[in-house]
């Protein structure tokens, strides 16, 4: 146990003694204070227990840790660097750090943790009725509360929130140099016992750390106390200068004089080896020498002489001192250990081991190592001594990390086979339980030694005796040595651990050796590596890089890169001693050697003017001129003397006609600029005008003058500088390069001028704004083009109203404001002018424009300004009224207009009386597109029309429902010409005098496979809508005209015809005649089996027009047959000149004949004007046997009607004819 303790003393000693030379050193501009922290907690943690658990080892790294971090702090960040540690490791929430003012005897806080930094700041509590006063009070270092809720006697008494903590611990912090109390630490928890001993003792070591560090704010008082500490240390304390050839001794303690009774003069100056009696021959002075030269640590056992009192034994440690990796210093701590070697020698003595431990320690002390075998192979041969010399016969050397041990050499004395894999555990936990203890242990000093003797863990051997110990290196354990005897030998452990201590202390040697090789080893191959990359740099560059000498100019080295730029081999610039300066052209030959002078001038004058530069031209080997830029470094020794001219030549041919092209460009881009078409701009990034070109100038009638250096608000119109200055701020917020604007400027004359602004914006290369370059193009008259297009666009050329382009947009935006809210109410009146078509017609196009101007201007008179007057189309005018109060307010604008639009009107002469029809439909129905509202409202005015015009329709849902079943009869009637769904009947016509069939009439039937039979009432006037009805005509023409083919072949002698009615619209189409032409062609049936039968309404429609299709019908040989005589307008007086070759007596005459009314006397009448015209005369509609016998007496030519037969298909027609004239 004496040389344990002797051991700590050692490091207690060590530890001061570096303390005091590094804070020397850190005058001279070195610091080492961390390893002092260090080395102070190492102590601290070699007292520790063997048997301490993994938590507490995991504190005992963070103190460690801790002890370097807080040397890196600045002292005011102390406590909170400190509290945020402990906080983090112990998961504690509340914490803080009071500072006690001793002279208000109050508590002030510095540091808070959890609670509210801005409610407490500048918090001061009373040193009384509190447990700061409670801990300030008393004689303990900390005061721990283990339930706040219940222990009321330590309830926080100051105002810091408490409700959800349940448990704290309180620290006294002392100073360092008097112990006197600064403050109080305090944690708090909301979890009940939260802090255990070994918590406690970890805040504890941290605040010693924490004092250990504010000790050193102080350093001239801690060098003084540093300096009695070792004067009066108990070791002799020597200090040899490294860096003189024999090593003097620069210092010695008083201890060590009185060791060896020399004077401090006898010692200072003097080799530390010159004090040994050299006539002993000691194994260990070899040693030390060894030590000495290699630069290592060492521990020696040896006899030395004192100068007047015999000998003594002294235990010697060698310590290294660098500075900054330089070796400076050696440091020896020498004790005397004579009574210690004596007792030892007595001990072994009486035990009969006193010649084989001085003869072990001997063996120990030769031992050498070769450092050109690795590591494991040094470590081998270091079990191996090991095992031998202490009777074990296994052997394990580890290597421990942080986290595990690793095995890297073992030994088993009578075979090769490996005992331990990486994974053993026992070996592991055993270089853990070494590591936690930081000694040597043995046998019952392992707490696992019985796991060794119970249990045959290696193949089957027990173990009888163990003996393990750390292996350290520079204050840290490297790693353990452990040693096994399997055979029960007889050992002295107490004995055999201060030499296995030696081994362990020699193998860290071995290792720092093999280092220290293996370090020098990488610094050569990483310094061939640079040498070869830097070789290979040089080579690659495409610079030429030169050293020449200063004296003669000679070339001393040139790159591979010349053979490129100079167009030659690198062997003429070493041939000729300036053929470098050959190369210069000619021109500026003299300014280059100008230069160099120079620059050797400068050199001897003054040495900090080192680096040059000069551009010039060369010529190459092969003719080519190239520009050059040469920056020449002038290299000076350590006596500031010139020794050699360094430089880099860049091809800057590129770079210089480039440059010389850039100038041309700028130049022809200043000319440019000044004579473009378009205004031209440039300013800074504030707005402010730097130029203009002339046409900008001419543009805004300014000067140049006038413009540069103002800012161009000035020319911006007034309403738009604010969202100019907000869109071009926006543009630079996004980085943009470039953007394109539509700008309003004032011109000095005040012309508003509009312009398209194209403006790029230049930054330089950290993305600052330099310039913004605007192109001004004058768009003013395109602009007066587009608003006039737009205005065209928008409004009818011929009454100036809004369009029908317009009024939608309108329409639908109202739309969306009565959809959003329910209550409002718009309406839209379509307003069509009646007999608008007769106007035109018959007094011309210009006059019925001067209608619509006229009646245009009326309508707009009976609305507001609010309202919306649209001409839609030709004659068709429609109204948007808004925020009506009830739909019976559209109602009475209509009417309004009705009466104001019907009256005569006098244009050019011309009286015109003309009236308007309106439909109505109003917002409420719901629409949600304008489309739908006007297609309603001319749907409604369409009825109007209908129901006699000069009046107004409201619209009603029925009405669509109506119209969308037109259109999809509309639909169905279209298939059904496609699909050949239509078919032709026909009813026999007979001749009253003779009773013979003398033709029929072709009526057309349809029969939908959906809707079933539509009667041709339905579809008819369907089909003169949309015009279906010409193709729906020719197909009847066509398909009664080939039923006329097959009878007139089937029955020749009967000469049937079939009658085939022609609507107006038919008859009237221009290529009519050409088509009977064509079908008439391809049928070829005789076109006297075909009748033609018209209305009187195509007469009175267009007679002339009429006329001359009927004459051109009645020369074809086609009959004419004149329907419904009597029903339509009358056509009396020109009914002689028409050639008609029959007429029809409607149906609604025949029926008034019955039996109570036998005669009728405008049948009558009818059948005489015919027969006085040379017209046969048909009477449709018989259905009764009166009826015929009437029409016989009164000389009616044909019957036609259900008496006889109803419609039937063309073979029931056919049958008929077989039957009938039977």
């Amino acid at each position: 146990m004496y040389f344990f303790w002797s051991l700590i003393l050692s490091l207690v000693v060590i530890n001061f003694f570096l303390t005091y030379f590094l804070v020397k050193q850190k005058r001279e501009g070195t610091t080492l204070k961390h390893k002092l922290d260090l080395k102070s907690y190492e102590v601290l943690s070699f007292q520790e227990k063997n048997n301490l658990l993994d938590k507490k080892y995991q504190y005992q790294q963070i103190v460690v840790k801790e002890s370097k971090n807080l040397a890196l702090i600045k002292s005011p960040y102390y406590y909170g660097h400190l509290i945020k540690v402990i906080n983090d490791v112990l998961n504690i929430s509340h914490s803080y750090y009071f500072k006690y003012n001793p002279k208000d005897n109050v508590f002030k806080l510095k540091h808070l943790t959890g609670w509210s930094q801005k409610k407490y700041k500048n918090l001061t509590v009373n040193n009384n009725d509190n447990e700061l006063a409670y801990l300030w009070q008393s004689d303990c270092n900390y005061l721990f509360i283990d339930n706040l809720k219940k222990d009321n006697k330590f309830k926080l008494s100051f105002p810091l929130e408490q409700d959800h903590l349940v448990s704290g611990i309180i620290f006294s912090v002392a100073h360092p140099d008097n112990q006197e109390r600064i403050g109080i630490l305090g944690f708090y928890s909301p979890r009940q016992d939260s802090f255990n001993e070994d918590e406690i003792d970890l805040i504890q070591n941290l605040i010693i750390l924490l004092q250990q560090n504010i000790s050193f704010l102080s350093e001239n008082k801690t060098l003084y106390l540093l300096e009695q500490g070792i004067n009066f240390n108990s070791h002799g304390i020597v200090i040899m200068d490294a860096q003189k050839i024999d090593y003097p001794i620069v210092y010695v303690n008083d201890c060590f004089l009185k060791l060896t009774g020399y004077s401090q003069s006898a010692i200072l100056g003097k080799n530390y080896l010159s004090f040994f009696n050299q006539k002993f021959q000691q194994y260990g002075l070899q040693n030390l020498q060894n030590a000495i030269a290699l630069a290592q640590e060492t521990r020696i056992i040896v006899e030395k002489n004192r100068k007047n009192d015999g000998n003594y034994w002294g235990e010697i440690n060698l310590h290294p001192i660098y500075n900054q990796g330089i070796l400076t210093n050696f440091i020896i701590i020498e004790k005397d250990v004579t009574d210690q070697y004596h007792d030892q020698i007595s001990f072994n003595i009486e035990t009969g081991h006193s010649n084989l431990f001085e003869e072990k320690l001997q063996k120990i002390n030769t031992i050498s190592y070769d450092l050109n075998q690795d590591l494991s192979y040094n470590l081998r041969e270091c079990l191996i001594n090991a095992c031998d010399i202490l009777g074990m016969q296994i052997g394990v050397v580890m290597e421990v990390s942080e986290y595990r041990s690793f095995i890297t050499s073992q030994y088993f004395s009578f075979s090769d086979t490996l005992f331990f894999d990486q994974d053993n555990s026992l070996i592991n936990i055993l270089s853990r339980e070494i590591c936690y203890a930081r000694d040597t242990i043995y046998n019952g000093l392992s707490i696992h030694f019985n796991s060794l003797t119970e249990n045959n863990f290696i193949n089957n051997f027990t173990v009888t005796n163990y003996l393990a110990t750390p292996i350290w290196i520079n204050g840290v354990i490297y790693g353990t040595i452990h040693l096994f005897d399997t055979e029960n030998n007889v050992h002295y452990l107490r004995e055999q651990k201060y030499l296995l201590e030696a081994i362990a202390h020699n193998i860290g040697k071995v290792i720092i050796a093999e280092e220290k090789e293996l370090e020098k080893e990488h610094i050569r191959i990483a310094l061939e590596e640079s040498q070869e990359r830097l070789k290979g740099v040089l080579f690659s560059l495409e610079d030429v890089i030169w050293s020449i000498h200063p004296k003669t100019l000679q070339l001393i080295y040139i790159n591979t890169a010349a053979t490129i730029l100079y167009e030659c081999e690198l062997s003429l610039f070493f041939q000729k001693r300036c053929f470098w300066l050959d190369l210069v052209h000619p021109e500026d030959k003299e300014r280059v050697k100008d230069y160099y002078s120079k620059i050797l001038n400068i050199a001897i004058l003054d040495n900090d003017a080192n680096s040059h530069d000069i551009e010039y031209r060369i010529i190459s080997y092969n003719g080519e001129e190239k520009y050059v830029r040469d920056r020449a470094y002038l290299v000076f020794d350590n006596q500031n003397n010139l020794i050699r001219i360094d430089g880099i030549i860049t091809d800057i041919t590129k770079k210089y006609l480039t440059q010389k092209a850039l100038k041309k460009s700028q130049q022809e881009l200043q000319l440019i600029f000044e004579l473009a078409p378009i205004g031209m701009m440039i300013t800074n990034k504030k707005g402010i005008i730097q130029k203009t070109n002339n046409s900008l100038c001419k543009l805004l009638n300014y000067s140049a003058l006038e413009l540069i250096d103002k800012d161009e608000k000035i020319l911006h119109h007034p309403d738009d500088v604010s969202t100019n200055y907000f869109f071009l701020q926006n543009i630079l917020k996004n980085n943009q390069k470039q953007y394109t604007q539509e700008r309003r400027y004032i011109s000095k004359n005040g012309t508003v001028i509009h312009s398209i602004v194209d403006t790029t914006i230049l930054r330089n290369s950290h993305g600052e704004i330099l310039q913004l370059i605007q192109q001004i193009v004058d768009i003013s008259e395109i602009k007066n083009m587009q608003e006039q297009i737009l205005h065209n666009s928008m409004y009818d050329d011929l009454t100036g109203l809004a369009n029908r382009f317009l009024l939608m947009d309108r329409l639908a935006q109202t739309l969306k404001r009565c959809h959003r809210n329910p209550s409002e109410l718009c309406a839209i009146l379509l307003v069509d002018i009646d007999n608008f078509k007769k106007v035109n017609d018959t007094i011309g196009h210009h006059i019925g424009d001067q209608l619509l101007a006229t009646i245009g201007s009326k309508i707009a008179s009976s609305v507001t300004e609010k309202d919306t007057v649209a001409r839609i189309s030709g004659d068709e005018f429609a109204i948007l009224l808004e925020d009506l109060d009830s739909p019976n307010q559209a109602q009475k604008i209509a009417e309004n207009i009705i009466n104001i639009c019907n009256t005569n009107y006098h244009l050019e002469n011309n009286y015109i009386a003309s009236s308007v029809s309106i439909g109505i439909t109003l917002s409420s129905i719901g629409y949600k597109h304008a489309e739908e509202m006007i297609r309603d409202a001319d749907l409604t005015m369409h009825e109007a029309k209908t129901m006699g015009k000069n009046c107004y329709q409201l619209f009603k849902p029925i009405m669509h429902t109506e119209l969308v079943q037109k259109l999809k009869l509309e639909s169905y009637l279209r298939q059904a010409l496609e699909n050949d769904e239509l078919e032709l009947f026909y009813q026999p016509i007979i001749d009253l005098k003779t009773d013979k069939i003398a033709g029929f009439e072709a009526l057309i039937r349809w029969f939908n496979p959906e809707l079933g039979f539509i009667s041709p009432v339905t579809f008819i006037p369907i089909a003169e809508e949309n015009g279906l009805i010409v193709s729906l005509g020719d197909w009847i023409f066509c398909t009664a005209a080939r039923q006329a083919k097959v009878w007139q072949n089937k029955y020749p002698h009967l000469n049937l015809s079939i009658a085939i009615n022609v609507s107006s619209k038919q008859l009237l189409e221009s290529d009519f005649l050409a088509k009977i032409d064509r079908f008439l062609t391809e049928i070829e049936v005789n076109p006297n089996r075909l009748k033609l039968e018209i209305t009187e309404s195509v007469l009175m429609d267009n007679f002339h027009t009429a006329k001359y299709i009927l004459d051109n019908i009645q020369a074809r040989n086609l009959k004419i047959s004149l329907d419904d005589f009597g029903t339509g307008y009358s056509s009396l007086s020109y009914l002689h000149t028409l050639p008609f070759n029959t007429l029809k007596i409607d149906r609604a005459f025949i029926e008034s004949i019955n039996v109570t009314t036998p005669r009728n006397a405008i049948v009558e009448a009818i059948i005489s004007l015919a027969h006085n015209l040379s017209l046969d005369v048909v009477a449709e509609g018989i259905e009764l046997p009166i009826q015929e016998e009437i029409l016989k007496e009164i000389g009616c030519d044909y019957g036609q009607g259900y008496y006889y037969s109803k419609p039937m298909g063309a073979s029931l027609a056919d049958a008929f004819i077989g039957k009938w004239n039977q």
